[in-house]
């Protein structure tokens, strides 16, 4: 099936979504991902492993989707060299970051191209753990979880960051002040892929596809940022704005000229991210 995301391009657009489309996107991105949001995203990554202590055995396997310039994967083996590190990365921009992290790494290896089809050549039982950090977005969860869940190991977990349907309201109303003004372009406008509004939705979701003891917890983080400049780059360049610069004309410089006043007007340069963790276990 397509995804909810794939689905909406193609409505909006009128011609098939090349997978491809989406990599170009993190493609553009991808000299200034880290700085504007991995980094700032630290805080929810440590909140995996205050809940989470099974990367802590030896030699266990960890499917890494989404995996970007292996930032998380770096964490897990500075907790554990021990880890057999798997990363699967659409973007070869993105990809091409994993030298900062990896370059005198052993026991990791990293895959690019698309992770929803990669990991349908996975025998069953691969990994003991499979971690998707905000990348669940693009992809259909009654489709997904079940392939990770046939892929882990009995005993096995899956981790997952994802962010909430109403996330990043104040940087998302403004891109959607912008595709208004030029609906005519438009016979539809995207709506919003796949994001869960509660962790009782994700946790529903889960257990439909057959995880058990899943803990599923959610947060508000509210990155206050120095400037309106930086408020729209904070949204460009943490992905928010992924796929939807293949098929609309953003033309940077026009959308940043024509929000900024609106932003000016602003007490504060807040974007408030709300997102769900959660940690599923593959039942013996």
């Amino acid at each position: 099936m397509i995804s909810l995301f794939r689905k909406a391009v193609l409505q909006v657009a009128k011609r098939d979504f090349p997978i491809s489309l989406l990599a170009k996107s993190y493609n553009s991105i991808s000299m200034n991902y880290g700085e504007y949001f991995q980094q700032r995203m630290l805080e929810t990554y440590e909140d995996v492993f205050s809940w989470y202590d099974y990367y802590s055995r030896n030699d266990i396997k960890v499917l890494d989707l989404g995996c970007g310039n292996g930032f998380f994967g770096n964490l897990l083996i500075q907790k554990n060299p021990q880890i057999k590190y798997t990363g699967i990365e659409l973007s070869s921009g993105l990809l091409s970051g994993r030298h900062k992290y990896f370059s005198n790494k052993l026991n990791s290896s990293f895959i690019e191209g698309d992770y929803v089809e990669k990991i349908k050549s996975f025998p069953e039982q691969s990994f003991d753990c499979v971690v998707s950090l905000w990348s669940q977005k693009f992809n259909n969860p009654v489709d997904f979880f079940p392939q990770v869940f046939r892929i882990l190991k009995k005993g096995g977990f899956f981790v997952l960051l994802t962010e909430q349907k109403n996330s990043d309201s104040e940087f998302m109303e403004c891109v959607d002040s912008f595709l208004q003004k030029r609906s005519a372009q438009f016979t539809v406008l995207p709506p919003l892929p796949y994001l869960p509004e509660t962790g009782k939705e994700l946790n529903n979701l889960l257990a439909s596809s057959n995880f058990e003891k899943t803990i599923v917890w959610e947060k508000n983080q509210k990155l206050l940022l120095s400037s309106p400049l930086e408020f729209i780059e904070q949204g460009r360049y943490s992905g928010l704005l992924a796929g939807w610069d293949q098929i609309v004309d953003f033309y940077y410089y026009d959308f940043r000229d024509e929000i900024l006043p609106e932003i000016k007007s602003k007490k504060e340069f807040t974007i408030t991210k709300k997102y769900i963790g959660a940690i599923a276990r593959k039942g013996t």
